[in-house]
């Protein structure tokens, strides 16, 4: 998901799984052929020259799209918020229930593609279409209630200290509140709102932030499937409950 909203409010133009027609069962033809070098996706191919992992790519698009904060102070809060979200990707997969995909040594398998004025363009391979709902491994309940009753608010609570300085009209982290970083952060605080959607009642400076990218038009193009990574599918579930609260908060940002 955050490969996918950097791609799309960049301005850069670009092509993707709705256009390509790449799906998860081309993944190991593409991997045998050679082209990913660390071997998964996602991928980004810049008229013929391919750049590999999530972190390059979007630092890559950011640096390209003027996404990588005002300044040296803001690419630091840009790049320590990239991190963050991947602290708390990381946390989601050891500790939240999650849904099977095909292909898990791809891990991120999508093909988007970016289309330059030159004519070779370039291109980015992002995130699965999912649509098998079975957990991929079996998390222990305990795990998962001690991960969102201790880990997650006092991380969140980092984040809301962070937001606390800033001046009440302010759009995010940085000026613009569209930063790599930020971007990265709202998808994966968009994934953790899927499973717990009152994660943010204490946090109401968190909440602001989130609330803002979420009723950015290119952000609802994304989450709703309208933007041309195509359909985008919940990754982390609450069993149970996730055919509910997706449809609720999909019909939030259309």
């Amino acid at each position: 998901l955050g490969p996918a909203l950097v791609l799309e409010l960049s301005g850069l133009p670009w092509v993707g799984p709705q256009e390509t027609g790449f799906t998860e069962k081309q993944w190991p033809t593409l991997k045998a052929s050679g082209m990913c070098p660390l071997g998964r996706l996602p991928l980004l191919e810049v008229n013929g020259h391919i750049i590999s992992d999530l972190l390059a790519i979007v630092n890559y698009i950011g640096k390209r799209a003027g996404l990588d904060g005002e300044g040296m102070d803001e690419f630091a809060t840009s790049q320590a918020l990239l991190a963050e979200s991947e602290e708390f990707h990381d946390g989601l997969q050891r500790f939240q229930p999650s849904i099977e995909i095909e292909n898990r040594d791809a891990i991120d398998s999508t093909f988007v593609r970016l289309v330059d004025e030159e004519p070779r363009g370039f291109g980015c391979f992002g995130r699965n279409p999912i649509d098998r709902m079975s957990r991929t491994k079996q998390v222990e309940a305990h795990e998962t209630a001690t991960f969102w009753v201790e880990s997650v608010p006092a991380r969140l609570q980092s984040l809301e200290d962070m937001l606390a300085g800033n001046p009440a009209d302010s759009l995010g982290f940085t000026s613009s509140g569209q930063t790599v970083g930020e971007l990265c952060l709202w998808a994966v605080l968009h994934q953790m709102r899927l499973c717990s959607p009152n994660v943010f009642d204490k946090f109401p400076a968190l909440r602001t932030f989130y609330e803002n990218l979420q009723n950015h038009e290119g952000v609802k193009r994304v989450v709703c499937g309208r933007s041309s990574s195509g359909p985008w599918k919940q990754y982390f579930i609450c069993p149970g409950a996730q055919e509910r609260e997706t449809t609720r908060v999909s019909c939030v940002l259309m």
